[in-house]
């Protein structure tokens, strides 16, 4: 944050996004320091780390669709001059949202520099190979049950992209064991395929507001092709990860930890 004045390329954006959801999953995690075998993050520290995430997020978005319209299939004269027009929308978009990202890590600044050496000496907690085996064992067991039905509606795919995601980020701090490490890994690829398709997906949507000229459609087809093939993509990536965690040893009979249910039943 300290930073974000004078730096703020795709890489510094991408970097904050990622440790903020870092650090909310960190705060998110029940551990048993609490009374009640729980840890809770105050408020307004979440509050701060989430708009701070989301602005970051909308920077980020923009980076992406930047980067996507720098495919090689949009190198011919028409699809240049069409994409132009996208360009210079995208780059207008993320200094408005650059600025208000700016805005909010100034004001909420003091209080995370404040408050979060405490806090994250709070959430410490022990790292040992039983605790992630139950965790994992949880983790699967969960994304086998949001996995059941692979989607075929956009939303859907969408939001087990999100649940996957929590999965992750609650795992991750156990992922140098055995039990955790192919999870995670599983995890990743069905994020990443998602996420592909979605950058796709709302970049096509974007253009088919900003393009209104006479010879869009050519180029809107482009988008809405490879939009169609990343969203079959992120299907058989959803159902390789199923078909792979159901082929693990079945871990269904571990009783679940009451220090991690805060954490999983974020996904639902």
């Amino acid at each position: 944050m300290r930073n974000l004045p004078r730096r703020a390329g795709v890489d510094v954006i991408h970097r904050l996004r990622t440790s903020v959801r870092r650090l909310e999953a960190q705060l998110e995690m029940p551990h048993a320091a609490a009374e009640d075998g729980l840890f809770r993050c105050p408020p307004r520290v979440a509050r701060a780390l989430r708009t701070l995430r989301k602005k970051a997020g909308r920077v980020r978005d923009i980076d992406v669709h930047l980067a996507l319209l720098s495919d090689p299939q949009f190198s011919s004269p028409s699809a240049r001059r069409l994409r132009a027009p996208l360009l210079r929308h995208l780059r207008a978009s993320r200094a408005v949202h650059l600025r208000a990202l700016r805005q909010r890590a100034l004001k909420v600044r003091p209080r995370l520099e404040r408050k979060l050496p405490e806090l994250l000496r709070r959430a410490e907690f022990t790292e040992d190979p039983a605790t992630a085996a139950r965790l994992s064992a949880q983790v699967r067991q969960r994304f086998l049950e949001l996995s059941r039905n692979i989607p075929e509606d956009a939303a859907l795919l969408h939001r087990l992209r999100i649940d996957a995601k929590h999965l992750r980020y609650g795992l991750e701090p156990h992922g140098r064991f055995e039990s955790a490490e192919p999870l995670l890994a599983h995890l990743r690829k069905v994020q990443q395929a998602i996420g592909d398709w979605h950058d796709w997906a709302t970049l096509h949507e974007l253009a088919r507001r900003i393009l209104t000229q006479p010879g869009a459609g050519e180029f809107l087809a482009q988008l809405q092709q490879r939009t169609a093939r990343e969203f079959t993509r992120a299907r058989r990536s959803v159902h390789k990860a199923r078909l792979r965690m159901l082929n693990m040893d079945d871990a269904g009979s571990v009783p679940p930890l009451q220090a991690m249910q805060q954490t999983l039943t974020k996904a639902g």
